[in-house]
């Protein structure tokens, strides 16, 4: 439940649906050598809880969502998408 909301807010933050504070904690490659649907994933400093932190846990959910997932074109079907993705992983 917890990954469909962070991607879900992920998506929103890719798709400037999201509050610019959010947003600003996610991170674009810049290279043109580099998938364009893919984020930076950030390294935390601290085990305990850097690593749950939004800015470090969605761009490995991103990245880790099959690209059909990613290139939704709407939010709707997005969330189609994704939820099908998940209930298919967890069983």
């Amino acid at each position: 439940r917890i990954d469909f909301k962070i991607a879900l807010l992920t998506y929103r933050c890719l798709h400037c649906l999201a509050p610019r504070y959010l947003s600003s904690l996610l991170r674009l490659p810049v290279s043109s050598r580099l998938a364009c649907d893919r984020l930076i994933s950030m390294k935390s400093r601290t085990n305990t809880y850097g690593c749950r932190s939004f800015k470090t846990y969605a761009p490995q959910l991103w990245n880790s969502l099959p690209q059909n997932v990613r290139i939704a074109s709407s939010l709707a079907q997005f969330r189609s998408r994704l939820k099908t993705h998940l209930i298919t992983v967890a069983f």
